[in-house]
């Protein structure tokens, strides 16, 4: 992997190394301006849960799988479907094409009652497990407490959670461990996975089959995303210049070194229009951790990480212009049960198919929470 061309890149990874274990001592230049427009999520009070369910098309042809993705964005359409839904692709690493439909709902009642109602229960019972058909399909519904649940952004524009909820000020942001701070839970929760090291990946048989990967306490889900179409020539050669190659060499990082960083599964996505499918100046990466202890260390001592924080925290303590650019992270602590992944004929890379406990299950198998 090629070094990113950041000043003092390694340098700065080596100090951060030695302040790991103390993670909020920063000194300014470290730090994001005092006025920095920080946001956060907020809940309303008899709101508990947010639900964030992905839905995965894999093919080995691109646009195989059409036909359940516009079924779905159909059933979206129906009583207690989502608020909210965006839609990305990727290829992964086996070459499979992969198109993703991510839909959220305020609260479990709604897409409790959606995903069991007649249709959508039909769609999913009815996906195809053969394994000469080329398609494999996935869901992992989360749907983490809201004190283990954040959204963070600079700015106001609707993605993700922050479509449905509204949005607060907050100083949570720009020091080492605020990330940690924004979840409300951390004050009495660190969160720690029960594996004292990275499992090993596992290659199972999969195809032709349907299996639900049940996942231990604190697996970490973030979406980080950066979106550029409204930012101006200024900021854009910023974008470009600085931050959207050492981004995608943080991204190869986390997913080339899984024993250090805890990446289980790491999706680096093209955004979409929802209806049209054409590309949008947006993009997310989407990644399960082994815990959040783990992403928080590989941040302060990796190189390229290093090299993106540094540039946007330049874009707001030397601005030239009024940034227009929407970075911004979703991040879940999910405890056991609160991840529902389950695979229909998927190669065995796919998402968390490789790790923790295995089970076949039969066509139709319901989504579980654990009540709390």
């Amino acid at each position: 992997m090629t070094e990113p061309s950041c000043p003092h890149a390694t340098a700065a990874a080596a100090a951060a190394a030695e302040r790991v274990p103390d993670a909020r001592q920063a000194s300014a230049r470290e730090a994001l301006p005092e006025d920095y427009p920080g946001r956060i999520v907020a809940f309303p009070e008899d709101v508990t849960h947010m639900v964030s369910a992905m839905y995965g098309f894999q093919s080995r042809t691109p646009g195989a799988a059409d036909a359940q993705r516009q079924a779905l964005q159909a059933l979206f359409a129906l009583p207690d479907g989502p608020g909210w839904v965006e839609r990305a692709h990727y290829v992964d690493p086996q070459g499979h094409a992969c198109d993703i439909l991510l839909a959220y709902w305020v609260g479990r009642d709604a897409y409790l009652r959606w995903s069991a109602s007649e249709a959508p229960a039909r769609w999913w019972r009815e996906l195809p497990a053969d394994p000469a058909g080329g398609s494999g399909f996935w869901r992992e519904v989360m749907s983490a407490h809201k004190d283990r649940f954040q959204y963070a952004a600079g700015t106001d524009e609707p993605a993700s959670a922050a479509a449905l909820l509204p949005m607060v000020g907050s100083k949570k942001f720009g020091y080492w461990g605020s990330y940690r701070d924004r979840f409300a839970a951390s004050r009495g929760d660190n969160f720690a996975s029960p594996h004292k090291e990275m499992p090993d990946a596992v290659a199972r048989d999969t195809l032709g089959r349907r299996i639900r990967i049940t996942t231990p306490d604190n697996i970490c889900f973030i979406r980080e995303g950066q979106g550029w179409e409204r930012a101006l020539e200024a900021e854009r050669a910023i974008w470009t210049d600085k931050m959207e190659q050492v981004v995608a060499q943080w991204v190869a990082a986390l997913q080339q070194d899984p024993k250090v960083t805890g990446g289980l599964s790491i999706r680096f996505c093209r955004e979409q229009d929802v209806a049209s499918g054409a590309e949008r100046e947006k993009q997310s990466q989407f990644g399960f951790l082994l815990s959040l202890g783990h992403i928080e260390k590989a941040a302060r001592t990796h190189a390229t990480h290093l090299c993106v924080r540094s540039s946007f925290i330049d874009m707001y303590t030397e601005p030239k212009f009024a940034p227009q650019m929407h970075i911004w992270v979703e991040a879940q602590i999910l405890k056991r049960d609160e991840l529902d992944a389950q695979y229909i004929n998927c190669h065995p890379h796919t998402g968390l198919l490789p790790y923790f406990e295995a089970s076949e299950v039969p066509a139709g198998c319901a989504v579980r929470f654990a009540a709390d």
